[in-house]
């Protein structure tokens, strides 16, 4: 099919039981300033994710079943020039009470019900273990983990995988977008806004653009602290991105 602006092309997820296997990576850095007793404190956190998804239950009635494992963990976090780090893909990390943290998470896993048609998460399977896993590590954050980390949080946390594929017939300079919206208690709530643009392709290979638009909102008094030993009265976030790229393969539907 073609209009005024092109060849129209369908972009869809495979999710074969036999091939549906690929591997993720999610990089974050996060630059911000506190006010501490009415001192600047300069902090640079990044964080990268290295997950592996496979399929569990072939599609059926327009839902798929996948299982996400978190295969390595890396974090470097800088507060006022003083580092701590921690790599689970490097033999010798050091020991620290934040590396005790991210080394919990490795290995964990969740079973991620997927709606094909809409491609919304409908189920995450997993939560109770995972915390328990995360709270071992750190006991006193039990109260605060058991809010952010919701069923909703984690459905939230996995939808802008699959979001990346318009779900309909798109050409060449076509945009869509997804919106969600995550609630963390008492850290606040995070709105996104996931912009996509199909600007290329190269045979089966399909260039998209994403651009992120970030509003924080602080929590509510009602939040409360959730066991932080401190409670956000304000705070100002802006996110500032030059953009990325996801090249999906339409052969492979991956």
């Amino acid at each position: 099919k073609k209009d005024d602006k092109g060849d129209k092309v369908s972009l869809k997820w495979s999710f074969d039981k036999e091939k549906a296997v690929f591997y993720q990576r999610m990089y974050t850095k996060t630059v911000q300033t506190m006010n501490v007793m009415k001192n600047d404190v300069p902090q640079t956190q990044e964080q990268t994710f290295f997950f592996s998804w496979t399929v569990d239950k072939a599609e059926k009635d327009g839902k798929v079943t996948l299982k996400q494992k978190i295969e390595g963990v890396k974090m470097r976090i800088d507060i006022g020039g003083n580092t701590i780090a921690y790599d689970s893909t490097a033999e010798g990390t050091a020991n620290n009470p934040l590396a005790d943290y991210f080394k919990a998470l490795v290995g964990s896993e969740f079973t991620v019900e997927l709606d094909t048609k809409e491609l919304k998460v409908t189920k995450v399977e997993g939560r109770e273990e995972f915390l328990k896993k995360l709270i071992a590590a750190n006991p006193q954050m039990k109260s605060l983990l058991d809010t952010i980390l919701s069923d909703s949080a984690l459905k939230e946390m996995a939808e802008p995988t699959f979001a990346v594929v318009p779900n309909k017939e798109v050409v060449k300079g076509e945009k869509w977008k997804r919106e969600s919206k995550l609630n963390m208690g008492p850290i606040g709530s995070y709105d996104n806004t996931y912009n996509y643009e199909l600007v290329g392709s190269e045979k089966d290979k399909y260039k998209i653009k994403v651009d992120t638009v970030l509003n924080y909102t602080p929590p509510p008094e009602a939040a409360g602290q959730g066991g932080l030993p401190f409670k956000i009265l304000k705070a100002t976030l802006k996110s500032s991105s030059q953009g990325g790229e996801i090249i999906f393969d339409k052969a492979k539907g991956l």
